[in-house]
């Protein structure tokens, strides 16, 4: 008997514990109770960025990578913003930058860099940053937390290979290689 008070009287304590604390967040939270309040990250614009980079070139090729940046306010309105890409072409060369304003078909010609790059050995690769910044956001790529930035590579020479064009309809009859019942 002593044993079922006990455990009633550890649960009661419990609950009360677990009311309180609720109640304690819910006075303290943005807005006071019962209001709905915007919290200081709600009221920031949103921003994001997009990118498509090549993964191998040839020196000389033009490189252009298109960078969009999409910012719109709480209430849905866009926000104007700007793009800043940061570039080197070796590990122990320094960076360059360049900004411009988010517009609709923005891309940076990383053609000369790609070209530095393989100015020595006959390949390389083009090291960058993407940064976007607008009213109150910033979006990075790659991510501020991770340390190696995007890259892509050069190389002078590339062969091409010629593949003989297949029309549809002029396929053989497959044969079977391995049966497994």
């Amino acid at each position: 008997m002593r044993k079922w008070r006990v455990g009633l009287l550890v649960a009661i304590s419990v609950a009360i514990s677990a009311l309180w604390t609720l109640s304690a967040e819910g006075a303290a939270s943005p807005g006071g109770r019962g209001q709905g309040g915007l919290r200081p990250a709600e009221s920031r614009s949103s921003l994001e960025l997009y990118y498509s980079n090549p993964l191998l070139v040839r020196a000389g090729e033009r490189v252009r990578i298109p960078a969009d940046a999409v910012c719109a306010t709480p209430e849905g309105t866009p926000c104007a913003s700007t793009v800043f890409l940061d570039v080197r072409e070796a590990e122990s060369a320094g960076w360059r930058s360049a900004s411009a304003d988010a517009t609709p078909g923005l891309r940076f010609d990383l053609t000369a860099s790609a070209t530095r790059s393989v100015a020595v050995t006959g390949s390389g690769f083009v090291e960058f940053r993407l940064r976007a910044e607008a009213a109150g956001a910033t979006a990075s790529l790659p991510p501020f937390e991770v340390a190696d930035p995007l890259r892509f590579y050069v190389t002078e020479r590339m062969p091409v290979l010629r593949m003989p064009a297949v029309t549809f309809g002029e396929v053989r009859e497959p044969t079977i290689e391995l049966y497994l019942p």
